[in-house]
């Protein structure tokens, strides 16, 4: 969680491509824990084009789901971000949460990413029926 406090503050384009988009600091985490990249063409892909297995487990949200810090979350379809993410979803990493809302680290919320304007930011969101959660595997 150390590294994941870390991160805000900082802009990060992990793959050199459109700027500080969200997927680029859940890569740099992602990266962080596993020395591998998440596989997307948006946030929205994450949870199932990748392969977690003895890695990390995929949960859905329902209404009695808790997040957990260090979660990977990913915003999928029809939760209002058509304004930032669009058909792309959008994604951070959980820094706590309880069943009414999440604080996450993320960046390009506010669309500020491809113009290198907006570093990641500490922010809380509530919880959303089309999110879900890659919750890492810690040996």
């Amino acid at each position: 969680m150390k590294y994941a406090y870390s991160l805000v503050g900082n802009g990060y384009d992990f793959d050199g491509y459109f700027g500080w988009q969200c997927v680029d600091l859940s890569n740099m985490y992602y990266f962080r824990l596993f020395k591998d990249y998440l596989r997307c063409e948006g946030a929205i892909d994450i949870p199932t084009w990748n392969n977690f297995t003895n890695r990390a487990k995929v949960y859905k949200n329902t209404p009695d789901f808790l997040a957990k810090p260090g979660d990977i979350v990913v915003w999928g379809y029809g939760f209002g971000i058509d304004k930032y993410g669009k058909h792309w979803g959008h994604t951070a990493v959980v820094l706590s949460a309880d069943l009414n809302q999440i604080t996450v680290v993320e960046q390009n919320w506010e669309g500020g990413g491809r113009t290198f304007t907006e570093k990641a930011t500490k922010r809380s969101h509530p919880y959303h029926q089309n999110m879900w959660f890659i919750r890492p595997i810690y040996k």
